[in-house]
């Protein structure tokens, strides 16, 4: 009788995980199925950020303005970094109004997910014709979208699927 009762508890656990591998499968197969392809993006960006010296006296002002620039945390210059790419955003965002080419917005994730390389230290240079301490960085982030908006966004993108440079 023992016997017996193990067998039909048996048989019930096979039957019941049967049937749910019947409903379960083509479920899951179906979602999977129907999901659009989607995009990973992964955007750089080297650029200069720094502390613009012209409207500080020539002289011991100066040098001392250069002075405290140089004595600065990587922090400090990290920080101003991402405030250029914050102020980067905005024109992504509205690239419509500053790009005659028909591409869309393309937002930046959060900040989170950004990151943001020094290249080197902080130094004194000349840009253009303007006095700066200076350092030069690295910003990348991944952006995760549908195929259909990352063609919309950037078309050159989806043709090459490779690397798509464009001056901001």
């Amino acid at each position: 009788m023992a016997n017996k009762i193990r067998n039909r508890g048996l048989t019930l656990m096979w039957l019941a995980l049967g049937v749910a591998a019947l409903v379960l499968l083509p479920a899951r197969a179906q979602s999977a199925a129907a999901s659009p392809p989607g995009a990973l993006i992964r955007m750089d960006m080297n650029s200069v950020v720094g502390v613009e010296l012209d409207d500080i006296p020539a002289g011991a002002q100066r040098e001392a303005a250069v002075g405290w620039a140089l004595s600065q945390e990587n922090g400090f210059w990290e920080k101003r970094a991402s405030t250029q790419v914050n102020l980067t955003y905005y024109r992504l965002v509205y690239r419509t109004f500053f790009y005659t080419a028909p591409i869309t917005a393309l937002p930046l994730p959060p900040h989170s997910d950004w990151r943001i390389d020094l290249v080197g230290n902080p130094q004194r240079m000349q840009i253009g014709t303007h006095d700066y301490v200076a350092v030069k960085y690295h910003f990348w982030t991944y952006i995760v979208t549908d195929a259909a908006s990352a063609d919309a966004s950037q078309p050159q993108s989806c043709q090459h699927w490779g690397h798509v440079g464009r001056a901001i």
